[in-house]
């Protein structure tokens, strides 16, 4: 799994350094198109963070089937009289899986008041917006930094829960150790 830990890292990486090159352009359509890769990028960096996480505990007996389930996005069945996850996909929110992550592994439950939380929350619908368009979309640059902000907050706050250490990249905040243009 240290493969796709690393991955998901890059990711990150990745989605702070779109929005550096954003940060150079004057070109409204080269803004738009770096910001919105940035942005993508950034909620794909902290699925992928979150299912490296679930992936650590798939096997714990800490998580009862149901849980599991919904945390693997898989399907119940009922064989030979017992309960088993299914290859079958069941689609689970994001957010849902991290509140269920925190809940088994914090008694914090006041996360939902920091400001981290309402900023992924607005992130990812400004993610849903570019991916499931409606309407024009154009994002700020403002936007784009508060959710990375907010991608690498709730992976620290994870991190912290449940490895109790610091998300190595955290201290970095926006500024990439990328250097592609």
């Amino acid at each position: 799994m240290k493969e796709f830990d690393q991955y998901s890292d890059d990711l990150l990486e990745q989605s702070k350094r779109f929005l550096e090159i954003a940060k150079r352009y004057t070109d409204q359509e080269a803004i738009n198109a770096y910001l919105n890769a940035a942005l993508l990028i950034s909620i794909s960096s902290l699925e992928a963070s979150v299912n490296s996480l679930i992936d650590d505990f798939s096997k714990s007996e800490n998580f009862s089937l149901l849980e599991k389930s919904f945390l693997n996005e898989k399907e119940l069945d009922f064989k030979n009289g017992v309960f088993i996850l299914s290859n079958r996909l069941k689609m689970s929110r994001l957010t849902e899986r991290i509140e269920l992550l925190i809940r088994k592994f914090s008694t914090n439950l006041k996360y939902k008041q920091e400001t981290w939380w309402s900023l992924l929350c607005s992130g990812i619908l400004l993610r849903n917006e570019i991916v499931h368009p409606k309407k024009d979309k154009l994002l700020k640059v403002e936007d784009v930094e508060r959710t990375i902000l907010s991608v690498i907050q709730c992976i620290n706050f994870l991190f912290q829960i449940i490895y109790k250490k610091k998300l190595p990249s955290a201290q970095m905040e926006l500024q990439s150790r990328m250097n592609f243009n």
